[in-house]
C-alpha cells in the first residue's frame, strides 16, 4: 500500500476561484488530486478494494455520459466511504452519503448554494481523514507534539535562564 503525504487542507474558495479564473482547468487537476487522495487515505484502512474510487477521468466522462447523474451516485458512495474510513480512524463523522446527497439534490432549492455546501461538509471530513491518515502513516501528530514540547522546554529554560541572569543583579542591588 502506499503511504505517501495527502493534502490535508482542501478548502472550496479555492476551487471556486481558480477553476473560475483557468476556466475549468484547475477544478479537472483538484479533482484528480481529490480522487487520488480519497483512495490512498480511505485505501489504507479498507480492506476491499471494490470500493475504491475509479480515476477521476472516468468520473468526469461517466457524468458527462449520464447527464449528471452518475455524479451524484459517485458523491454518495465517496461520503460513505469518508464516514467508514473515518469510524476506522478513531474519527466522529456524522455526515455520510445521504448527506451529501440530500445537499446536491434539495439543496440546489436554495438558490444553487445547496451543491456548495454539500462539498464544504465533504471536503472538511475529508480533511479530518487525510490528517488522520497523515498522522498515521507519516507520525504527523506524535512529531509535532515531540518538536513542539522539545520547543516549549527550549523556551522555558532559555526564559528561567536569562530571568536568574538578570534578576540576580537586581536582587544583589536590593541587599
Amino acid at each position: 500500500m502506499e503511504t505517501r503525504r495527502v493534502d490535508q487542507d482542501r478548502k472550496l474558495w479555492k476551487y471556486i476561484i481558480f477553476s473560475a479564473l483557468t476556466c475549468g482547468i484547475y477544478g479537472l487537476y483538484f479533482m484528480y488530486t481529490l480522487v487520488k487522495d480519497l483512495n490512498t487515505a480511505c485505501g489504507y484502512k479498507e480492506t476491499d478494494e471494490d470500493k475504491m474510487s475509479p480515476n477521476y477521468i472516468i468520473v468526469v466522462l461517466l457524468t458527462c455520459v449520464t447527464c449528471g447523474i452518475y455524479a451524484y451516485y459517485w458523491w454518495y458512495k465517496q461520503g460513505n466511504r469518508i464516514k467508514t474510513a473515518g469510524r476506522e480512524y478513531g474519527i466522529n463523522i456524522e455526515d455520510n452519503g445521504s448527506t451529501y446527497l440530500l445537499w446536491f439534490l434539495v439543496g440546489v432549492l436554495l438558490c444553487g448554494f445547496g451543491p456548495l455546501i454539500g462539498m464544504h461538509i465533504f471536503l472538511k471530513n475529508l480533511n479530518l481523514v487525510c490528517k488522520a491518515y497523515n498522522d498515521e502513516t507519516q507520525g504527523g501528530a506524535d512529531q509535532y507534539a515531540a518538536n513542539f514540547n522539545s520547543s516549549t522546554d527550549y523556551q522555558n529554560n532559555y526564559s528561567q535562564n536569562n530571568n536568574n541572569q538578570w534578576d540576580a543583579p537586581a536582587q544583589n542591588k536590593s541587599n
